[in-house]
């Protein structure tokens, strides 16, 4: 969270120690402790929230591509189809029955 190193700490512990004294020194930091821990967890649950409020909102946006590119798809497919391709022959009236007079080998 702060990019403070040693002397950053070590300098804020002589002002803490001259300021507050030796005895609420050790209060104070522990408390001071337990406040960024709270508003370091805090953070984290506000990081976690908001990443996955995104991936829901990336989620939504993929489906309904999805939706639109299967729709213009259909409508593609209606729009190339014609009548004629759609009409399938009636197999009974295409297929003659067979006659029931003998074929030419059969009169021989």
């Amino acid at each position: 969270m702060f990019d403070a190193g040693f002397q950053e700490f070590f300098l804020i512990f002589v002002i803490g120690l001259l300021v507050l004294g030796p005895k609420r020194l050790p209060r104070v930091a522990h408390a001071a402790g337990l406040w960024l821990g709270k508003a370091k967890l805090a953070m984290n649950r506000l990081q976690r929230e908001i990443q996955r409020e995104m991936m829901i909102e990336e989620t939504r946006e993929a489906v309904e591509l999805a939706r639109k590119a299967s729709e213009q798809r259909v409508l593609e497919e209606q729009q190339s189809s014609t009548p004629e391709d759609n009409h399938q022959p009636n197999t009974s009236e295409t297929r003659q029955p067979p006659s029931s007079a003998g074929s030419e080998d059969d009169r021989g």
